[in-house]
Order: structure tokens, then C-alpha cells, then sequence
């Protein structure tokens, strides 16, 4: 993961392949509880609708590895079939209905702009001052029971909403 942000106006680099790629650095710095789903044998299953920018580059990630965990991507016509997946992205036009479906399941919750984090959001990717940033709700990640670690924190614009 880059320690630092990059210019939004740069026509070098594809904006969702550049999240998704934070994307995946994070996963490494994120502690999900002890449960029967979070077991190195268990993918680690990251859910996007079909019908956002985001869901073609985070394809990209299916059967990649994090932590000895494969990941696998799964698109859903809609957020009520995701209940099963540790990662979600919601897109900014569903994000109070989906934030509030998953308000008590230990999931990932993932966006990529403003407001997102204010809205209750865990893990946020927007372009600040021309910049991609990361911003994190770490109260919203332990109502999640998850663990962000201090690395991860350190680089990060941390909100606790």
C-alpha cells in the first residue's frame, strides 16, 4: 500500500484499479473475530452490486490470497443477498438502506466518497483535494468487532463516527 496519497488529476493510473489495490493492502491490516467463517480454509468472500464502476477492477482480486486466505468476489443484483460476505461495497446511491442492513453483522463495510464514513461506513476511498485518500471509522469497525490495526490507522484519516 502507497504511505501516500495520490493526485486525483493524474492521468497515469486507473482510479478504481488504485482503490482496489488499497483495497487489498488493507485486508492485510484488518482482524475479523473469532468465528467458524474466519478460518484460513474459509474465503474470505467480498461482495459488490453489479451495477457500479468499482465491481469491474475489484474483480481483479478473485482468487488472490490476503492473510492465507483466497478471496473471492461475488456481484449481487441487490445488498439483502449479501449477509454472507465479509467485505461489501456500497455504492453511494444505496449507501443508508445497505449501511443499515449490515449495521449488526461483523462486516467490512467499503466506499469510495465523501460522507461515506459520517454515514456510518468503515473503510472510505475518496478524492480529497484532488488526492485518493483513505479514511477510516474505527468506532463503526469495533460496533463490527473488527480489528484495524495501527499500521493501517497510521496512514489513514481516522474518524470516529
Amino acid at each position: 500500500m502507497l504511505p501516500f496519497p495520490v493526485p486525483a488529476e493524474q492521468q497515469s493510473y486507473d482510479e478504481f484499479a488504485l482503490k482496489t489495490a488499497f483495497l487489498y493492502r488493507a485486508l492485510y491490516y484488518i482482524e475479523w473475530p473469532e468465528s467458524s467463517d474466519n478460518k484460513v480454509e474459509i474465503p474470505l468472500t467480498i461482495c459488490v452490486t453489479t451495477n457500479n464502476a468499482f465491481s469491474d477492477t475489484i474483480k481483479s482480486l478473485h482468487l488472490q490470497s490476503v492473510v492465507q486466505r483466497k478471496i473471492i468476489v461475488k456481484q449481487f443484483d441487490q445488498y439483502t443477498d449479501m449477509h454472507e460476505c465479509q467485505v461489501v461495497y456500497i455504492s453511494k446511491n444505496n449507501k443508508k438502506i445497505a449501511l443499515d442492513l449490515f449495521m449488526d453483522e461483523n462486516i467490512l463495510t467499503v466506499g469510495d466518497y465523501p460522507g461515506f464514513i459520517e454515514a456510518g461506513g468503515i473503510l472510505n476511498f475518496p478524492i480529497h483535494k484532488n488526492k485518493v485518500t483513505i479514511e477510516i471509522n474505527n468506532r463503526a469497525a469495533e460496533e463490527h468487532n473488527l480489528k484495524i490495526s495501527a499500521k493501517l490507522l497510521r496512514i489513514a484519516i481516522v474518524k470516529n463516527n
